[in-house]
């Protein structure tokens, strides 16, 4: 799932950031490698396409989109000329329209196999809007918790992956995985997954990853905000449950 833009007028007005302000939020975004949702303007029913922000530098950002396949069409946001860019990070979502967006040149191939990556780049804009996202309260992973408290994740072969588990909140959670263990991408969906606490386990839940960046605890890892795909009652009370615990914790 990628995060739609903000469409009503009074939460955009009220969410605006300008000019300097705007410039030095987009760059630590771009430090962050944080994950892009391409949106064409007044086109709701035109699903957003998933990018990485590379970029962001006084006078233009660059954005690292994946080609199609042989035989795709080109997605119908490369063609339009008002194109909305939302950004996701932790409980803020990021919204501006991109200004004179361009395709730059198609970088070289790093793996065999791997789909060719075009870059595209569009000016800096002089308005921002930032946006609380999330609706549910998330609550971090006390330290004494930090290494008890783990996803278990099906891998590329069926593979048991053990995440550390960074937030909870009733309806989804961040983990730090390894991207060649675990499909890190937005719109993934991670099937199978439990939480594992201690001895004891959760029953089994689907995730659908929302948005990717660099994890800021260990090199090379990378930060998942999920959150549940048709969750049974069960599986929601028990994380409604554990956030509890955990926001007692923290008192």
């Amino acid at each position: 799932m990628i995060d739609p833009p903000e469409t009503d007028p009074a939460v955009l007005a009220k969410a605006t950031i300008f000019a300097e302000e705007a410039g030095k939020a987009l760059s630590e975004l771009a430090r962050q490698g944080c994950s892009v949702g391409l949106h064409i303007k007044g086109r709701p029913e035109v699903p957003g396409f998933p990018a990485d922000l590379i970029d962001a530098s006084a006078n233009a950002i660059q954005i690292r989109v994946t080609e199609p396949a042989p035989g795709e069409d080109l997605p119908l946001v490369f063609r339009s000329p008002d194109v909305v860019v939302v950004i996701t990070s932790g409980q803020s979502k990021y919204q501006f329209n991109a200004l004179s967006l361009r395709a730059l040149s198609l970088r070289p191939q790093v793996r065999e196999g791997e789909r060719p990556r075009a870059y595209l780049e569009c000016a800096m804009p002089a308005e921002v809007a930032r946006i609380q996202r999330r609706k549910d309260k998330r609550v971090a992973m006390p330290s004494q918790f930090q290494t008890r408290i783990v996803v278990a994740v099906r891998g590329p072969t069926g593979e048991e992956v053990y995440c550390p588990a960074l937030d909870v909140s009733q309806n989804g959670l961040a983990m730090d995985c390894l991207p060649n263990q675990v499909p890190a991408r937005v719109g993934s969906v991670l099937a199978g997954c439990q939480i594992i606490a201690g001895k004891r386990r959760t029953q089994y839940f689907d995730l659908q990853v929302c948005n990717v960046g660099k994890s800021k605890n260990v090199y090379g890892m990378v930060r998942l905000g999920c959150q549940l795909l048709n969750p049974s009652d069960e599986v929601q009370r028990h994380f409604l449950a554990l956030r509890n615990a955990l926001a007692e914790a923290h008192e």
